[in-house]
């Protein structure tokens, strides 16, 4: 409870708000706010930020802690909330004093009373009465020595003004929860443990509610007044159920302390509050706003008020931004982005639909996000394309809101023309990006939803057929593409048969039909040049210097490679320019010149990660590897592949993975481990003959040979058993058994009844190769306590990884138990 009375402090004119609880979190601020107040300089001060933040409680602390070192005679709080009219500003101000007066002489009154008192004036809520700023800025200028401490959403837009502004209260980081231990430095966390344990002592903090308390405050904002409200209701809802319910998160946060004004007793009408001081203007763009998934440019919110309106966002977005209902970015000098709460958007989202606004403004939003992508396909294949694939990224979270809704059961034919046309063209987003999995299930969404035969429709098969190839999935990619030449074809679209026709080239070139191959490349080629589409031709030229390479024509690969590379640089094309080093490292590599083909591999590296190319980033890193091992670099070469390996299965490259375990076989061959190194290789030959994939030549000549060394170190017998158990292995086995660090003791005592039966099951879905999200699927957890579980099995195992657990499991056969998923 605050303390008022304070010996030697200012007078207290009136009564402060009682604080029956702590105020959590506000150090920095409160010795912020007081150091302003005692500058004779600054008169006003104004707290500002959004409803439920804690300005009321930040403006009461400060107050009642001002000593006699402050030089104010008195403090005064002056309550605003329950004025409606800003002309009883100064006869509340008056009463609050004390003052008896009539009303047309407040004015004279007020300045006769403070004349040159030294006096601090809590005005708290004041953002409804904004039009009283001129009657404040007066009593200041015939005040000299009266100084405001105001809290208000919204600025007062006065000269003497000095703003601070309250943010939401710091929560933990999502990435890796952390231990209990670590939450207590969280002032969001402290605050819902502090106020859970008000309304259930026993209540505390530990390993089994960590992560979902750090996710429920992060997904609060760190907003105190959300996170009090959530905290009072764990009396019927433990943090795991509390979390369950927080997509949709207003319901939740309600039955505040019945003292507390009606604004504050639910979160819904602390945000209504503000909502309704909104002029009609604003009040459209705050709900069209709630459409945004993520931050979004002044262009994108033009896009979706109603009418489309350039002109006069920017001051309606000042106001939004003035009364603490939208925030803006500080990213450099570049577009500004603006975004909201997540507990404010889901308001503005309700009020959407209460309008009947709902279904046009994401129709706009999808229209708009179209438009965007159209703009970005072009730019992810040129010069520029790193600029244009960070531009993406900015909006991802938009792009796939607008799949979402677009691409949705409910959808009418326009909405999900839409939904395949912004899929179509984001394919080689996906690609680069690693998102192969996501990309692809977008797709395939669109195409059994839309069965209209026009170019998006060929463009998504398109791009659907690439995904599906590069996961070695060739059967579908084959039939997507049969589909796709033939719309092409349909449209008499030389350039749209020109891809076509190079990713079949692929396709038939992972299933070593070379001459195809090079028949649907020189086919490309041609068409690519009858659409006048040089950069769009370059590529081929490359590709078939591929399929020279693999017929063992290395000149002639090398002549052709060398121009493509000449070609690439000439036109800016980086990612072009990285895959042709790759090729020549190869190259390099077959003829034993292993400096130069590192210094190729290092080089298309360098690009890859300058282009956060996710595909191209792991072939170079496989390729450094082999060439580590050959130099004799045995466990920098083992850790190039693991790095390899684990972007390859992020993405669901299996023609990768394969190369990967080839590359472990290997180093298990070098470490003395035959046995390993048999089960590994077979299990990577396996899966690449299933796919239908062949090793690149020099991957293959130094596979032979490390099998060839296994095999000598065997007896006939074990050789023959070990092999045949590699052939067996399930892919996340024969990764779990590839991931075995030569300096781990295989006789570890470590048991399986250290673990609890919910972390047996996320190790066993570890083992399987299941990412946190699929864990969290599979569970019907929250990602955040898989991560937890992940943590406490480190823990107990003493494991330093994610993939020392899979091989960790995979020795103890838990692997074999019940799928826990089922």
């Amino acid at each position: 409870m605050i303390d008022l009375a304070m010996s030697g402090g200012p007078e207290r004119v009136g009564h402060l708000p009682t604080a029956f609880t702590s105020l959590v979190g506000r150090e920095q601020e409160s010795v912020t706010v007081r150091e302003l107040l005692v500058r004779p300089s600054v008169r006003l001060v104004t707290l500002t930020g959004a409803g439920g933040v804690g300005k009321t409680r930040l403006a009461a602390k400060v107050a009642s802690e001002l000593d006699s070192g402050c030089g104010f005679e008195a403090v005064t709080f002056v309550a605003l909330a329950p004025v409606h009219d800003p002309r009883l500003v100064e006869v509340t101000i008056a009463r609050t004093l004390g003052l008896a007066t009539a009303d047309e002489a407040v004015a004279e009154t007020l300045r006769t009373h403070l004349g040159r008192r030294s006096m601090l004036l809590v005005l708290d809520n004041v953002e409804h009465l904004l039009d009283a700023g001129p009657v404040l800025a007066d009593l200041l200028v015939h005040c000299p020595g009266l100084t405001l401490l105001v809290t208000s959403r919204a600025r007062l837009r006065l000269s003497a003004e000095h703003i601070v502004q309250v943010a939401p209260l710091t929560c933990p980081d999502p990435e890796g929860p952390p231990f209990p231990s670590d939450l207590d430095r969280y002032p969001a966390v402290r605050l819902f443990v502090e106020r859970c344990q008000a309304a259930l002592p026993d209540f505390t903090l530990g390993e089994d509610n960590a992560a979902q308390i750090a996710e429920i405050c992060r997904r609060l904002d760190g907003l105190p007044l959300a996170i009090e409200l959530a905290a009072a209701r764990t009396t019927i809802l433990p943090p795991a159920a509390m979390l369950a319910r927080l997509d949709r998160r207003l319901p939740v946060l309600t039955g505040g302390p019945r003292e507390l004004p009606e604004r504050l007793r639910t979160m819904r009408s602390g945000i209504a509050w503000s909502y309704d001081l909104l002029s009609t203007a604003e009040q459209s763009l705050f709900r069209r706003m709630g459409v945004f998934a993520g931050a979004c440019t002044l262009a994108a919110m033009a896009a979706v008020v109603d009418p489309p309106d350039q002109a006069h966002i920017l001051d309606l977005i000042d106001g939004l931004v003035d009364k603490s209902l939208v925030r803006r970015l500080v990213d450099g000098d570049g577009e500004p982005r603006f975004t909201m709460l997540e507990t404010i958007r889901e308001y503005a989202v309700e009020q959407l639909v209460t309008c009947g606004e709902d279904e046009t403004a994401r129709r706009a939003h999808a229209e708009f996000i179209r438009r965007f992508v159209d703009l970005a396909r072009p730019g992810l294949r040129g010069p520029e394309q790193q600029g244009w694939r960070d531009v993406l990224e900015a909006d991802l979270d938009d792009v796939r809101g607008a799949l979402a809704w677009t691409l949705r059961d409910a959808a009418g034919p326009e909405e999900a023309d839409n939904g395949q046309w912004i899929a179509g063209a984001l394919w080689y987003f996906w690609f680069q990006r690693g998102l192969i999995g996501e990309g692809r299930r977008w797709l395939t969404r669109a195409l059994d939803l839309v069965r209209t035969r026009g170019s998006g429709r060929a463009q998504a098969l398109l791009g659907a057929a690439t995904l599906a190839w590069r996961q070695g999935d060739c059967a579908t990619a084959q039939i997507h593409l049969d589909e796709s030449e033939r719309l092409w074809r349909r449209l008499d679209d030389r350039r749209g048969l020109a891809e076509a026709w190079h990713v079949l080239g692929h396709v038939r070139f992972d299933q070593r039909d070379y001459d195809a191959a090079r028949r649907l490349f020189t086919d490309s080629l041609a068409s690519y040049r009858q659409a006048n589409d040089i950069v769009g031709s370059l590529p081929l030229i490359g590709d078939l210097g591929l399929v020279a390479y693999h017929e063992g024509d290395l000149e002639a690969a090398e002549s052709v490679w060398g121009e493509s590379l000449t070609q690439y640089r000439r036109h800016g094309l980086k990612d072009r320019v990285a895959g042709v080093l790759n090729g020549l490292g190869d190259l390099a590599r077959l003829s034993g010149e292993r400096d130069r083909a590192a210094a190729l591999y290092e080089e298309s590296l360098s690009l890859w990660r300058d282009l956060r190319g996710t595909p191209g980033i792991a072939s170079a890193l496989h390729k450094l590897g082999q060439v580590g091992r050959s130099a004799g670099d045995t466990f920098g070469a083992r850790a190039r592949f693991v790095e390899s390996l684990a972007m390859q299965r992020e993405s669901g490259n299996q023609q990768g993975i394969g190369e990967c375990l080839a590359g472990l076989a290997g180093v298990a061959a070098d470490t003395g481990s035959p046995d390993r190194a048999a089960r590994v290789g077979a299990a990577a030959i396996h899966l690449l003959e299933s796919i239908g994939m062949p090793l690149a030549p020099a991957d293959q000549a130094v596979l032979t040979r490390d099998l060839a060394v296994a095999r000598e170190r065997l007896t006939a017998a074990a050789w023959q058993g070990a092999w045949a158990a590699g052939t067996a292995l399930s892919l996340a086995e024969a990764i779990a058994l590839a991931l075995v660090e030569e300096t781990e003791s295989p006789r570890r005592v470590i048991t399986v009844s250290q673990l609890s039966r919910r972390e047996r099951e996320v190790s066993v879905l570890i083992a399987q190769g299941l990412t946190n999200r699929q864990i969290s699927s599979a569970l019907s957890i929250s990602q955040k306590t898989v991560g937890s579980h992940i943590e406490h099995i480190m823990n107990k195992l003493e494991l330093r990884s994610r993939t020392r657990i899979a091989v960790w499991a995979v020795a103890h056969g838990l692997t074999s138990e019940q799928d826990p998923s089922g």
